[in-house]
């Protein structure tokens, strides 16, 4: 699969709109994958059985929590690189002018 680029506010926007770390449980696509960043270290691709999807870890650490999070009786869904997004507080103009 192609890297998806996430430069521009144009380039958010296409990414929400395909719902990437928006869903729940198998719906849930998320905001970064591993071919998204290039990386020399460790990247893995894990069949979750709590949600019935593929989960994206980008390091040896984040693939040691999703274990622990897979296993846990508490935990009913797992969600990785989830987005944070100021939704509402920067306006589309404003993040333009600012950032590009």
């Amino acid at each position: 699969m192609a890297r998806r680029k996430l430069e521009t506010f144009n380039d958010f926007n296409r990414a929400l709109k395909n719902k990437y770390g928006i869903g729940e449980g198998s719906f849930y696509k998320p905001w970064l994958r591993v071919q998204d960043v290039k990386s020399k270290g460790v990247r893995s691709q894990i069949l979750g059985l709590k949600t019935g999807r593929i989960h994206h870890t980008l390091s040896s650490i984040e693939t040691d929590f999703f274990y622990l999070a897979e296993y846990s009786d508490s935990v009913t869904d797992i969600r990785e690189q989830f987005p944070l997004l100021c939704s509402g507080l920067i306006q589309p103009d404003t993040f333009q002018k600012e950032y590009s």
